[in-house]
């Protein structure tokens, strides 16, 4: 996203105050876990199970949109392995990351982060919502075919979208509607036969590059007011099986519960800190594979479609990708 002088001047403005800013900058003590050139993860404080852990950029970035293409690249090519290494250290067979942008989808900071929640059974925790009306996702579809076909268009190799009944498919990622939407504009994504903790990096950067192009076209074809993404992997209360990316546009008073409750009794902190500082260790120092793919490839004519009230989102695609071509 190419921000204006006054947004640049009024995130400065914001940093000041971010507690996660003060943690990187070494003003405020934190219980740090990982920390390489580019991202941090921290303890969470308040944890709702013991290694629930906090992963952000270094640089402060209030929402997903804004990343710059090279952090974006970096934080979503290292998740997995995140994840992989939070489940190890804590001995859990699964594992949920929460992620929200916007007030109306839970975000209680102004740092963009990432939740880690190493799971098990009965820990307690429900991020899943009841049964709603399913949405007609027709428009969604093709204006989400469009633009990833134009983004492999511009990058020869790295993929191909493929006909299919799905919303949308590619030769890695998968986008389904649920037969069971927990609101309107519900989707959620896979890659079949891979728990998310098995992805390599270049897989993952493809997995969120579809995602946080499908976030941003339902949030403004919906006119949502936030947006979660939601990665279950491994079996859970709220995760019967198998790896599943939740995207939901989110609404204030949605009547959506994607909220947590701290444990009554904190646990060791130091301890847990130490054991996944351990296990850290070698991929803090494992450098991160060169980026493939990313976003940036097509993020003008996206932001250019963002940027209008979308009466016909399809039709506005196609038209900033034939505009593109001229």
């Amino acid at each position: 996203m190419n921000l204006s002088p006054e947004v640049k001047a009024q995130l400065e403005e914001q940093k000041k105050n971010c507690v996660f800013c003060k943690i990187v900058s070494g003003e405020t003590q934190g219980q740090i876990i990982y920390k390489d050139a580019v991202m941090t993860g921290m303890l969470d404080i308040n944890p709702a199970v013991k290694g629930h852990a906090l992963f952000m950029p270094l640089e402060h970035y209030p929402i997903l949109p804004f990343l710059p293409p090279e952090t974006f690249s970096h934080l979503f090519g290292r998740l997995p392995a995140i994840v992989a290494t939070v489940k190890k250290a804590m001995v859990a067979p699964a594992a949920t990351v929460f992620i929200a942008n916007g007030g109306a989808a839970g975000q209680q900071t102004p740092h963009f982060l990432a939740h880690v929640f190493p799971r098990e059974q009965g820990d307690g925790i429900s991020l899943s919502g009841k049964p709603s009306p399913t949405t007609d996702l027709s428009a969604f579809s093709k204006s989400l075919n469009a633009v990833m076909t134009e983004h492999f268009n511009r990058n020869p190799g790295k993929g191909a979208v493929k006909s299919s009944s799905s919303l949308y498919e590619d030769d890695l990622v998968t986008c389904e509607a649920l037969g069971q939407p927990w609101g309107k504009g519900h989707i959620v994504l896979t890659i079949p036969g891979k728990e998310f903790d098995q992805l390599d990096e270049d897989a993952s950067r493809r997995l969120f590059t579809v995602a946080s192009y499908a976030s941003s076209i339902l949030f403004e074809s919906f006119q949502a007011h936030g947006t979660n993404l939601i990665v279950h992997t491994g079996p859970s209360e709220d995760n019967p099986s198998g790896f599943r990316l939740h995207l939901l546009p989110r609404w204030q008073d949605d009547g959506l519960n994607l909220t947590w409750n701290p444990l009554p009794t904190k646990p060791n902190l130091e301890e847990i800190k130490s054991r996944l500082h351990d296990e850290f260790f070698v991929l803090e120092h494992t450098p991160s594979r060169p980026k493939q793919e990313t976003r940036e490839d097509t993020s003008e004519k996206l932001q250019k479609i963002l940027e209008k009230t979308q009466k016909s989102p399809d039709t506005e695609i196609e038209r900033a990708i034939n505009e593109a071509r001229k």
